[in-house]
């Protein structure tokens, strides 16, 4: 699938978070920050919407080129890091995410092996980790999951190898749900259903996950909430401090009151517990 490469120049640490949520509801779906810039990845057929003037109101200096995706592979190879969580050295790590050129951790309690290709989710963006480190908290043992937004599959994976019975993983990308199945592949996991859709299906699950975006979340917040069962766990993210009086506010008219917000960053994650 061929993909155009953004590169915007003269963006700093914080503009980075916030230009990576507004481009993210633009449909770029894959994201490389520099030191004082940010690559990012739109497929072709998905610019259609996009024009100069869009673009420029966004403020930053900008070149576009046309790639191929393996040339993103390559790059992205050169560069990838593996992510532990806690990310402190000095701490075994619970989880350790890592592509397949790098060696499992001896001491992770979970390895994961991610190849994103143009894929979201390998636990270095805030969000992934906001994520993956809230559902070490969370038991999942025989539990049924949804994973919106899956990516990589980065989270289902996490979410099968804490014991839960099954996920259904959800994209509306068929490279993601391509980039997803090969990664859960090479993660040896059984019990994680692939489907492509533009919306959230509402099948009843234990727990939920929602790494997109504010305005895909709320778009499908209904249909998450409906389908989560009495004594079930929605998890949400994608969002920016700025979003969190908006969501919340959202939230309650829902009624869902037992609420939790933690931060990393300029990102939030959102935790209702459903009564």
């Amino acid at each position: 699938m061929e993909h155009y490469l953004y590169h915007f120049k003269e963006v700093d640490a914080t503009a980075r978070e916030v230009l990576i949520a507004v481009l993210s509801d633009l449909q770029f779906n894959g994201f490389e920050e520099m030191d004082h810039s940010l690559l990012a990845y739109i497929p072709v057929k998905d610019a259609e919407q996009l024009s100069d003037t869009v673009m420029k109101q966004l403020g930053y200096p900008f070149s576009v080129n046309l790639i191929e995706a393996q040339n993103w592979n390559e790059q992205w190879e050169r560069s990838f890091q593996p992510v532990r969580i806690p990310e402190d050295e000095n701490m075994l790590p619970e989880i350790f995410i890592h592509a397949g050129f790098h060696k499992p951790h001896p001491d992770a309690h979970y390895n994961i092996s991610i190849t994103p290709k143009m894929s979201f989710g390998t636990g270095h963006h805030q969000t992934t980790y906001l994520m993956m480190e809230e559902m070490l908290h969370i038991p999942f043992a025989e539990k049924v999951v949804t994973d919106f937004g899956t990516g990589t599959g980065v989270l289902a994976i996490l979410a099968e190898k804490l014991k839960c019975s099954k996920v259904l993983a959800i994209d509306y990308d068929e490279w993601c749900i391509e980039n997803a199945r090969e990664n859960i592949i090479e993660n040896g996991a059984q019990h994680i259903e692939l489907k492509q859709a533009d919306v959230f299906i509402p099948q009843p699950a234990d727990i939920i996950l929602a790494n997109i975006n504010l305005n895909v979340i709320t778009e499908n917040l209904q249909s998450m909430l409906g389908a989560l069962k009495p004594g079930g766990i929605l998890l949400l993210s994608g969002m920016l401090l700025q979003d969190e009086n908006y969501i919340l506010k959202t939230l309650q008219s829902y009624q869902c009151n037992n609420i939790t917000v933690k931060h990393r960053g300029n990102w939030i994650l959102v935790r209702i517990n459903k009564d």
